[in-house]
This record gives structure tokens, sequence and C-alpha cells, in this order.
């Protein structure tokens, strides 16, 4: 049997803001900080990152300039934050 085609979507800045995605996911990342380490306002921070093209580096900016001697396992959970988080979001 021949494979079956595979159908992909990518729905971003189609049914809903991908940036409105991205600010959500931070708004999960400051929850984590501030539990963890007592930390807040860095949405606007990571919002600013976002905007300049650091998405890719952001998360370790922000969290190595809130908490400088963070273990390895607090960047993969601050990225698991915003991976996970329940977004906030509403369609166009």
């Amino acid at each position: 049997m021949p494979p079956r085609p595979i159908i992909v979507f990518d729905l971003d800045d189609t049914l809903y803001s991908e940036r409105d995605f991205a600010i959500s996911g931070f708004k999960a990342c400051e929850r984590w900080l501030e539990e963890k380490h007592g930390v807040g306002g860095i949405v606007d921070e990571m919002t600013r990152l976002l905007d300049e093209g650091h998405m890719r580096s952001l998360f370790e900016i922000v969290l190595e300039a809130r908490v400088p001697l963070s273990a390895k396992d607090d960047i993969e959970a601050f990225i698991d934050a915003y991976r996970l988080h329940e977004p906030d979001i509403a369609l166009y």
C-alpha cells in the first residue's frame, strides 16, 4: 500500500494572532518565575525581545538577567511553562 499523504495546517496568524499566543505564554512564564524564584515583571521585557527578533534566545536572556545562577533545569521548566500553558487568546 502506498504511503498516505499527510496534511499539515499552520494556523498561526490565520485564526489567531501568533503574537497574542506568545504574550499569553510569557504570562505563564512570569507566573512560573514568581512561584519558583519570587521574580515578576517580565512580560514587557519578553515582548520587547520578541519584537526585536530574539524569539529563539529570549528565554535564556530573561532568565539569566533575572536569576543569574539558575540551573539548567530552570531554563527547561521556564520554556515548558511557555510551551505547555493553556493559551489565553481569541480568534480573529
